[in-house]
């Protein structure tokens, strides 16, 4: 059974949302000179990361109070404002013609807790002590967790009916991406999605393994984290790649010899775009494609993790063949996007910074799931997962914080 719960959210006017409001993009930022909106006050990005907006280093302390200090300001000044009730969120975002339409609403901490909200990443220690004390201190959150869950007809036939009505928002960001936001306050409308929702057995998480973490880190003060629900079928997944710095004082042709021995087959290419190929590994070394096939006995493993390509590469050839045994915290390591293209994907290794490059197809939607349910987690950047949602859209104030 999957509990959600409306919410009496911090929102932004209409006329301030736009500008409220930040892209994913802009709110992945760490430094100011790469600090987008620094002539708007209003940005949400004041709350979220004040350190983008300073010349000079702050303290963890400073932070916090420059970004509770920012929150009261735009409390007092009327630029976002409690909800009078409690509410179920439906937001739609469109981009380049793909529409992704969620839920946001609380989802239980204690069903994170007992694996009913299920996992497929690690965190990272350091990471979520971090937003833990943000979290603490703040006492808000305006990024939801990206949950999803198997499609269910019935519930997206009841969504539907929701976004009828006109949208509190509905605007197109800098990025040329497009949002929209209703408010579900009838009580009857809140308890038939409640009802439909308790049909599940489980939630995924897709994107915000480390905000569900940190959260977690307050049960029982905090009871809730606010999740943006959107059914598998909507969730769109990329590949992440990975440039390696050397290959372990091998030649080329010894690598390529070495790949061959433990059981790929090598197959040199005239040339290639990044594809979708699952079951292949592409590799680019000395201005040169390789298709590395996977090896079928590689992938008979009742454990759905060790049948995953990205596994396979993280086993067999960075540990088995390149000696990196921890590909979590090794520096030889670095990952792009799969949204990239290939010229891109290719420039830092004709310019030296790394000596090959290898792109990965996209992990399946089906793929999470049967890891989450066999309780056991992807190799680190496993995934690219879209949506990324619009960050400030909506703000969940913490119980111990109202």
């Amino acid at each position: 059974m999957a509990s959600i719960s409306p919410f009496k959210a911090f929102r932004a006017d209409p006329i301030y949302v736009e500008r409220f409001s930040a892209s994913a993009a802009d709110a992945d930022v760490r430094d100011e000179e790469g600090a987008p909106g620094k002539e708007n006050p209003y940005s949400f990005l004041h709350v979220l990361n004040p350190q983008i907006f300073s010349p000079k280093r702050l303290s963890s302390e400073e932070i916090f109070s420059i970004a509770t200090q920012k929150l009261k300001e735009l409390l007092k000044e009327g630029i976002i404002a409690e909800e009078q009730k409690p509410a179920l969120y439906i937001y739609r975002q469109v981009k380049n013609n793909h529409v992704y339409t969620g839920l946001i609403c609380l989802a239980d901490i204690a069903e994170y807790q007992n694996n009913k909200v299920k996992k497929h990443e690690l965190t990272h220690a350091e990471k979520e002590s971090k937003i833990t004390r943000y979290f603490q201190e703040v006492g808000t959150n305006g990024n939801p967790v990206l949950l999803t869950y198997p499609d269910k007809p019935a519930i997206q036939l009841l969504i539907q009916e929701l976004v009828e009505a006109a949208p509190e928002y509905g605007f197109m960001g800098e990025d040329g991406i497009e949002h929209a936001l209703w408010a579900v306050t009838d009580e009857n409308k809140i308890a038939a999605v409640q009802s439909a929702f308790e049909e599940l057995d489980s939630l995924y998480i897709a994107d915000g393994h480390h905000r569900c973490a940190s959260l977690s880190a307050m049960y029982p003060k905090v009871k809730h984290f606010m999740a943006c629900l959107i059914p598998d079928s909507q969730l769109n997944i990329h590949g992440f790649h990975r440039y390696i710095k050397d290959i372990n004082n091998l030649t080329t042709e010894e690598f390529l010899v070495a790949l061959k021995k433990k059981g790929f087959e090598v197959a040199e290419l005239e040339g290639v775009e990044v594809v979708n190929a699952p079951g292949t590994i592409h590799l680019f070394i000395d201005s040169t494609w390789y298709a590395l096939t996977i090896p079928q006995n590689f992938k008979n493993n009742s454990n759905p993790k060790q049948n995953l390509d990205v596994y396979i590469l993280d086993k067999y050839i960075f540990c088995d063949i390149l000696g990196i045994e921890e590909t979590r915290t090794s520096n030889k390591i670095k990952y792009v996007n799969g949204e990239v293209n290939t010229d891109v994907l290719l420039s830092p290794v004709h310019k030296g910074f790394y000596k090959a490059a290898f792109t990965l197809a996209s992990v399946t939607v089906n793929e999470i799931i049967h890891v989450s349910d066999f309780e056991e987690t992807m190799p680190p950047k496993s995934t690219w997962i879209e949506p990324k949602l619009r960050s400030g859209l909506v703000l969940h104030r913490f119980e111990s914080n109202l």
